[in-house]
């Protein structure tokens, strides 16, 4: 059933306000956390459709450059967002004409997902399954997106292989944005030298009162490297972050220089990557 913006929003509060259900400590430090925390929970699933656009743009990019074919019309193209959480980018896509299937393991991620407003929502899937183990034919999709998922999965090299057997041949796999394991502020908690920390699950749910990322191992520079190279893809590493203060000419500039800098490439905050797979033969 289609609802509105403001009934979402509800919905979302709901489910973010059963983060603090069962909680013994209610120290004012340890309140304080939580009502960061859902705060910034909050603005990340309102703001997933403004970043869904964002993908539109670049999708829309690698069209023109020819990196994707558009040999048939992109209605008729699959996309899957593998790890979807609320949707924001699925229904952002759907929004823009594309056909978008979104996976998840967490089911109340997906009831938000499913409710979320979206001018198209016929052209939206969605499916609870696990991204270790997609339940898809082989090159099933077009193009695979990941956004801010990779970070969470233990066994990487596993859902990478998923990924790869589920594209088809010459399409694009594109993550978003992979935090960096030597960055010295985690981007989920904000807390430095999270690597660093002993227990930092513990650490977490101590400093907040809840764990609400489950398992943060991101990978460094040459291990994500590491990993793309077991595939038969041409990839890119693209640094990500940079100055945020200043004029938004200047940010930009000084973005273009960091990314010449081959030591910003291995001690930037994170990393976006781009593989196209290799066509048959």
């Amino acid at each position: 059933m289609e609802i509105s913006r403001r009934e979402f929003e509800e919905e979302l509060n709901w489910q973010l306000s059963k983060l603090e259900v069962g909680k013994e400590d209610n120290t004012s430090a340890s309140l304080r956390h939580r009502e960061q925390l859902i705060k910034r929970l909050r603005q990340y699933h309102l703001d997933a459709y403004t970043q869904g656009i964002q993908f539109v743009n670049e999708l829309e990019k690698l069209y023109r450059r020819g990196v994707l074919s558009a040999t048939s019309p992109r209605s008729q193209q699959w996309i899957l967002d593998n790890g979807c959480g609320s949707g924001g980018v699925v229904s952002a896509l759907a929004d823009f004409g594309y056909r978008v299937c979104g996976v998840d393991i967490d089911a109340d991620a997906l009831a938000l997902a499913q409710r979320r407003p979206a001018q198209s929502p016929h052209k939206r899937t969605f499916l609870r399954g696990d991204s270790l183990t997609l339940p898809f034919r082989e090159a099933s999709f077009d193009v695979i997106l990941c956004k801010s998922v990779l970070e969470h999965v233990p066994d990487k090299m596993r859902y990478l292989q998923e990924v790869y057997r589920a594209l088809r041949s010459g399409g694009v796999f594109f993550a978003s944005f992979i935090p960096n394991a030597w960055w010295i502020i985690e981007c989920h908690s904000q807390l430095p030298i999270y690597q660093c920390i002993s227990g930092r699950e513990q650490a977490i749910e101590r400093h907040f009162g809840v764990q609400p990322w489950g398992l943060i191992c991101p990978p460094n520079f040459f291990q994500l490297r590491h990993l793309l190279q077991a595939f038969e893809w041409n990839f890119r590493i693209i640094p990500q972050g940079g100055v945020k203060i200043g004029p938004q000419v200047f940010r930009k500039v000084v973005a273009k220089a960091l990314q010449l800098n081959p030591l910003w490439q291995l001690l930037c905050p994170g990393w976006a990557v781009l593989a196209r797979k290799c066509d048959d033969e």
